[in-house]
């Protein structure tokens, strides 16, 4: 009984505890995806919102690089949402937002697009073409396909049509360029993302992926070695 009764109020204090009372973990993880003890490293260093999301991309055999989900996410006071039209076009190496203002106002997944199967890169391809009732692609704020910002991008522009095949094709027509640490995480990645605001709760964010999530198909990729690694300073 008192068992129970543990577990409906820690259910009750998940279901009423808000971004704005997460902090940032500063902790990296190395290779998690490979390791048996994978689920007991994310829940030291993945913030508690998108814990279950991760465990359940890492038994999919799909690599999370990096996340976020703290109070350091919410937007401040006059602080505005960066969104695709603020991004697409800015491939100036100096002028590239980063990844940290793509995630201010949103909570976020990133995954290694190259270990993604076939599949599961088709689906997140349909999910940014998504609409609402009302036609508005809401897909576009949700999935973005991001590229890193070095100058290897400018010698490479002229190697477009040695691209491997049309998923790689696809990917160069959807993407565009952040500015993060291309040598630490891989070159190429897919932003899943969580609008939030100073009321969104832990389990808000927890479903919103758990949806997200479960679209995904279970494969079998290789994992490179790159990480599940989460920046906290966001």
């Amino acid at each position: 009984m008192k068992s129970e009764f543990m577990k409906r109020v820690r259910s009750t204090i998940k279901q009423n505890k808000k971004i704005s009372e997460i902090s940032p973990i500063k902790e990296f993880g190395i290779n998690l995806i490979k390791k048996g003890s994978a689920n007991e490293i994310i829940d030291q260093i993945v913030e508690e919102p998108l814990r279950k999301a991760c465990k359940e991309l890492k038994d999919k055999g799909i690599e999370t690089v990096m996340s976020s989900a703290n109070k350091n996410n919410l937007l401040k006071e006059g602080e505005k949402a960066l969104e695709r039209e603020d991004v697409r076009g800015q491939e100036i190496f100096l002028d590239a937002p980063t990844y940290e203002s793509a995630g201010r106002g949103y909570a976020w997944i990133m995954l290694n697009f190259s270990n993604l199967s076939d599949e599961n890169k088709e689906v997140l391809f349909s999910l940014e073409q998504s609409k609402d009732s009302n036609g508005v692609k809401i897909g576009e704020k949700i999935v973005w396909f991001v590229k890193d910002c070095s100058f290897m991008y400018f010698f490479n522009q002229g190697q477009s049509n040695k691209i491997k095949n049309s998923l790689d094709k696809k990917f160069e027509e959807h993407s565009f360029v952040l500015h993060y640490n291309s040598d630490r995480y891989p070159k190429k990645v897919v932003l899943l993302r969580m609008p939030i605001n100073k009321e969104t709760t832990v389990i808000d964010v927890e479903r919103y992926f758990e949806k997200l999530t479960e679209k995904l198909k279970q494969q079998q990729i290789e994992i490179s070695n790159s990480s599940i690694e989460d920046e906290r300073n966001i």
